[in-house]
């Protein structure tokens, strides 16, 4: 049976999108799940995963070209099947097996794997595309190397040649920590500091911010964030619950993994405490639209990460069934893809948490990313004197509040969620 693959829509404002180039050639066997092809968004460049098993019979959109979401890019069927192409290709045409939900867009229980398999042996030609993608100094200069948008224009406004530099992230791909490092190995480009390298050591200043232009458009990623946010803003019915949690025992829960090799991280604590707490109020885990509210099974929680220019949330898929130490690799590799230019399980998310709490913030309130019910907004752990067993222990106290969609969820069901939080952040043997 043929089986379209189509261009996902990777996101409620995402109307059509380029393809960066194909990961597998014409005639090659793919399993289900194998990365098919990257897509540049919006926000970020991300993969397209095989909806079914085959061969990929025919590539209708090549590389570098701009389709509307949901035409067919691709076929993949049997290796003797005979195929009418030009009725697979139509938009409107009805394929002639079961054509699979679009990859990207948000489905009630989306499969999750935990790293993509690898993608099969590929002909001449596709090497000849990978080998473009991770351009090196000796190669020609027409060629255009593959890099983060936030690497580029980092080493634009250093006046630093990407050509110059090894790429670290996925296939090659110069990122913003090879930027940096080249800038702090030269003391920075052209005869300008490298602002904004180093690490970041808790609450502490980061050096200033480089002055924008007088004007810039609102194109693209900026776009994408104030029509999403704006309409979350002025259709979904905001209501905010705040709760104190004494993180004392957590973060001590903390110091004793990493004494035994783990290496675990606040935001890692926060997510399995959330993600227990999704699991016994599975009202908060939903996803709302015009006609109904979806109460999914798997529980998909967006990570707010911060580049420079602007909000990308990654998804840690089916957070429900992963371990803590699972929680923390997994974290580790799509925050670290997301700062590269590739977001994890965009669009699929079903709960996001925001932590500001490395920055020093007390508390905050967040915007809910729509169409989710609901996102946290995590504050720093501060040193409180509270009353314990009739007399005063210094503890650490974090604020965590919750902006939560009224439509779907009420101040009770807020308030047995947050319970639910502290609780599990209180007694980390829990997690």
């Amino acid at each position: 049976m043929a089986h379209r693959i189509l261009m996902p829509q990777a996101g409620q404002s995402m109307t059509e999108g380029k393809i960066v180039r194909w990961l597998v050639a014409e005639g090659a066997a793919v399993r289900k799940g194998d990365p098919l092809f990257e897509i540049e968004t919006d926000k970020a460049n991300m993969e397209v995963e095989a909806t079914a098993a085959g061969v990929l019979r025919k590539i209708f959109v090549p590389g570098g070209d701009v389709v509307p979401i949901l035409t067919p890019v691709a076929v993949i069927a049997g290796a003797d099947e005979e195929l009418d192409l030009a009725s697979l290709a139509r938009s409107d045409a009805t394929p002639q097996g079961p054509s699979p939900a679009p990859p990207a867009v948000p489905a009630v229980s989306p499969a999750a794997r935990s790293a993509p398999p690898p993608a099969p042996a590929a002909s001449p030609a596709a090497a000849r595309g990978a080998e473009r993608s991770i351009a090196t100094p000796v190669q020609a200069q027409s060629r255009r190397v593959a890099a983060s948008p936030l690497a580029r224009r980092l080493a634009r406004s250093h006046g630093l040649d990407l050509r110059s530099l090894r790429g670290s992230g996925p296939r090659g791909r110069i990122i913003r920590r090879d930027v940096e490092a080249a800038l702090h190995k030269n003391g920075g480009a052209g005869g300008r500091p490298a602002a904004g390298f180093g690490p970041f050591r808790g609450p502490e200043v980061p050096p200033p911010s480089p002055r924008p232009p007088a004007r810039v458009p609102i194109t693209g990623m900026r776009k994408a964030i104030a029509t999403a946010l704006q309409r979350s803003k002025t259709q979904s019915p905001h209501f905010y619950a705040t709760a104190e949690i004494d993180v004392t025992a957590a973060l001590d829960y903390r110091k004793a993994k990493e004494d035994e090799g783990l290496s675990v991280s606040v935001n890692d604590l926060i997510l399995r405490a959330a993600a227990l707490a999704l699991a016994d109020e599975p009202r908060v885990n939903c996803r709302l639209s015009d006609e109904a509210i979806d109460y999914p099974e798997d529980i998909n929680i967006g990570i707010a990460v911060g580049l420079e220019e602007g909000l990308v949330v990654p998804v840690l898929m089916r957070a429900q069934s992963r371990s803590l130490a699972e929680i923390a690799a997994e974290s580790r590799r799509i925050i670290e893809q997301a700062r590269g230019g590739k977001l994890v399980g965009s669009g699929q998310g079903t709960f996001t948490i925001s932590n500001l709490g490395m920055f020093g913030l007390k508390c905050f309130t967040a915007i809910i990313n729509p169409p989710e019910g609901a996102i946290l907004a995590v504050g720093a752990a501060v040193d409180r004197v509270l009353p314990v067993a009739g007399g005063f222990l210094a503890r650490k106290v974090m604020e965590v509040t919750l902006s939560a969609d009224h439509r779907a969820i009420d101040g009770l069901l807020a308030a047995r969620f947050l319970l639910r939080l502290r609780r599990n952040l209180e007694e980390p043997a829990r997690l």
